[in-house]
């Protein structure tokens, strides 16, 4: 069996983020233990957020830390 790839795909398959990932689940964790800061965030609740980023690519997932990041410099 062949299976073909397109360039399309080869992007995807590049830009996909492993739920297993340490940095993603460091970063759901630290949701999770920050009050606030999923509501900043813009979800209604973890799973919302687990499945956002887990669709996600690199950029928006790079974007969410660093709104994180402002959430937790504006307290």
């Amino acid at each position: 069996m062949i299976i073909r790839i397109t360039e399309n795909q080869k992007v995807k398959l590049l830009t996909e983020l492993s739920p297993k990932s340490s940095g993603v689940q460091e970063f759901i964790e630290m949701v999770k233990s920050t009050p606030g800061l999923l509501k900043f965030l813009g979800f209604n609740s973890h799973k919302s957020l687990q499945e956002y980023i887990y669709d996600s690519s690199q950029k928006e997932f790079e974007e969410l830390k660093n709104d994180a990041d402002k959430f937790e410099k504006a307290k």
